[in-house]
């Protein structure tokens, strides 16, 4: 019981946020909406969506943390003193499964994605569950749904990733009028 609970908190302790570590949005390729978990709700099952960037907005503010060697990455989202990780829904492969935030599982490939970086500068997330899946944006608009959708390399799939404050950041807030 005693190694158990060790393992345990061995687990929390490997995603615990601190104030050093980058956040990022994540912006869709070509236009202005971003990451952001609905109503700002953190909980277990609470879903993602894309919404307009809103400055200083907590919940489109996300961190990447790589975790191997394989190039695999968890995506965390860290709210009053709570860590929340890009999920799978139930781990279930297949168009329109909708991506929802969790508690962070280090050895769970529902919250793993491999970050394949693009010559434009952006990128495909492809899930740990199954490369031929990535995260996708159902539409453009305030509200679509981020789902996993099958790797066919087309914009809906492709994703802006800029830590706050850098050069590409001012670039979002310049080009698409994202400063509010």
């Amino acid at each position: 019981m005693k190694r158990l609970l060790t393992i345990a908190l061995c687990i929390f302790l490997v995603f615990e946020c601190s104030a050093q570590d980058k956040e990022y949005i994540i912006a869709t390729y070509l236009d202005k909406y971003v990451i952001d978990v609905v109503d700002g709700k953190f909980y277990n099952g609470a879903y993602l969506q894309l919404w307009e960037y809103y400055k200083g907005s907590q919940n489109q503010q996300f961190r990447i943390w790589k975790i191997d060697e394989n190039s695999d990455y968890i995506i965390i989202h860290c709210a009053n003193g709570f860590n929340w990780a890009f999920d799978v829904t139930d781990g279930n492969v297949y168009d329109g499964n909708r991506i929802q935030i969790w508690a962070p599982f280090p050895n769970s490939n529902n919250q793993r994605f491999r970050m394949q970086k693009n010559r434009d500068g952006s990128y495909f997330l492809h899930s740990a569950l199954n490369d031929n899946f990535v995260l996708a944006a159902e539409t453009f608009q305030n509200g679509a749904r981020i789902v996993l959708k099958r790797f066919d390399g087309s914009v809906n799939q492709k994703w802006m990733i800029a830590s706050i404050g850098s050069t590409l950041w001012t670039f979002f807030n310049n080009h698409y009028g994202l400063v509010k």
